[in-house]
């Protein structure tokens, strides 16, 4: 086995500058919604990006999150998204923003 077949050479090699974008497909659930993305918070991988893609929401969803965390990228949709709909709004984005073919997007529910 070379050195670059060790764990710590292929993590040194997936975390160099490749992202994760977490897509949060959301309505009407601001604390779990929270909840999730604190949980994103406490990982250690250094390029994760979290996308909240919001259905509609009427609680404060997209306002709470665009006034107290800036990090967060937050998409509008529409109330009839659901979860499909959702994830391919937050794929289309990621591609859009996506700058390496090592980029993944990790498919979330709050």
């Amino acid at each position: 086995m070379g050195e670059s077949d060790t764990p710590e050479a292929r993590k040194d090699a997936l975390s160099e500058n490749h992202w994760v974008f977490a897509i949060i497909p959301v309505y009407n659930r601001l604390s779990h919604t929270l909840a999730c993305i604190e949980g994103l918070r406490r990982q250690s991988y250094p390029f994760l990006r979290t996308i909240v893609v919001d259905g509609g929401s009427t609680d404060g969803t997209v306002e709470t999150l665009r006034r107290d965390h800036s990090d967060v990228t937050v998409l509008k949709g529409v109330q009839d998204l659901w979860w499909a709909g959702a994830m391919e709004l937050g794929i289309r984005y990621v591609l859009s923003k996506s700058q390496n073919d090592l980029d993944m997007v990790l498919m979330m529910n709050d």
